[in-house]
């Protein structure tokens, strides 16, 4: 994620499967036992794991590029 990137809860991008989602940020919440540096982005698309989009997926995606 960039430090510039607002993400949004209605933000107009295609929903995508909740599950798969789901469980994409619980591995990534595992991960900041072993990786704090990550903490706080994970935080930030944790909140929209009830209704998530493209767009967050995405940037969940971009976390994990980062590792």
């Amino acid at each position: 994620m960039t430090a510039n990137e607002k993400l949004h809860q209605d933000d107009g991008a295609a929903k995508i499967d909740s599950k798969y989602f789901k469980s994409l940020v619980r591995f990534l919440i595992y991960l900041t036992n072993s990786r704090p540096n990550i903490l706080f982005y994970v935080s930030i698309i944790s909140r929209f794991i009830e209704n998530p989009s493209r767009l967050h997926l995405a940037a969940a995606k971009r976390i994990l590029r980062y590792l």
